[in-house]
Formats: structure tokens, C-alpha cells, sequence
């Protein structure tokens, strides 16, 4: 049992609504992603935040990739085809085009090497939480649409 700085009822249902929609669509590695976050956020005598956010947005990642049908399509390029071929919002998901580009850009959070970049707990509940949401909204429009 891993102790998480999370403590919101709503953030944790998002965070177990995950799971679930996980093993039942079989969406395991999303799970994976998403264990694998909060263990590096929940670590107490070291937290590993960058790590934490990486899961979350390979999380989605994950998702993503399953929705268009393409293993090895890149989050941005997958986000895109969300757009363009598939029922979803286009202004949410071009809010989460922007946040990817926060944490893939050259100082972002997935590629920035520095340990020291400032990257604190509230960041890493803010990509934990917020792509947990984001996940099970793309799980239900995805079923909705047939694409799951």
C-alpha cells in the first residue's frame, strides 16, 4: 500500500477510476504507467517528481496510442489524429497539445536533465491527477465511439 500525498476525495476516485477502467477495457500498460507514477511520487524519503509526471504523461501516451490504432505513433501526432478523425473535443485536446508541449519542450519536464529544475510535489499531483481525468474521459469517448 503506497502512502500518496493526495488526500482529496475526487482526485483519488480519478485515481482508482483508472484502474478500473484499465482492467476493464484491458488497458493494462495504462495502469502500469499510472502505478508506476504514484510510486515515484509517494516515495518519502525520495520522491522522484519528474519520474512521476513521465509516467502520467506516458500514461496517456498509452491511451492514445491504442484509440488511433498505432503503437508507435508519438503522443503529439496521436493527439493531433484524436482531432482530426475521432469525436472528441477539439479545444480539450488541444489544451492537452499544450501541456505536452510544457513537458517535452527543451526545458521541460520529460527531457531536461537537471536535477535541480525545480520540479515540486504540486507539480507532479497537478500531471498525476490531471491525466488520470484526462485518461478516463478518453476511455469513455474512446467505448463510446466503438474505438476501445
Amino acid at each position: 500500500h503506497l502512502l500518496v500525498p493526495i488526500t482529496n476525495e475526487e482526485e483519488i476516485a480519478e485515481l482508482e477510476k483508472v484502474r478500473r477502467n484499465s482492467a476493464k477495457f484491458g488497458l493494462n500498460g495504462i495502469s502500469d504507467h499510472i502505478n508506476q507514477a504514484l510510486i515515484h511520487i509517494s516515495n518519502r524519503e525520495n520522491p522522484d517528481y519528474r519520474n512521476c509526471i513521465e509516467e502520467s504523461m506516458s500514461a496517456i501516451e498509452s491511451i492514445c496510442r491504442i484509440i488511433v490504432d498505432d503503437k508507435s505513433i508519438t503522443l503529439g501526432k496521436a493527439l493531433n489524429k484524436l482531432k482530426k478523425d475521432a469525436n472528441f473535443n477539439n479545444a480539450l485536446i488541444s489544451g492537452f497539445e499544450k501541456i505536452y508541449g510544457f513537458t517535452n519542450g527543451d526545458s521541460g519536464i520529460r527531457h531536461a536533465l537537471d536535477t535541480k529544475d525545480g520540479v515540486q510535489e504540486e507539480d507532479a499531483r497537478y500531471f498525476l491527477i490531471s491525466s488520470s481525468a484526462f485518461i478516463n474521459y478518453l476511455i469513455v469517448k474512446a467505448n463510446n465511439q466503438g474505438l476501445l
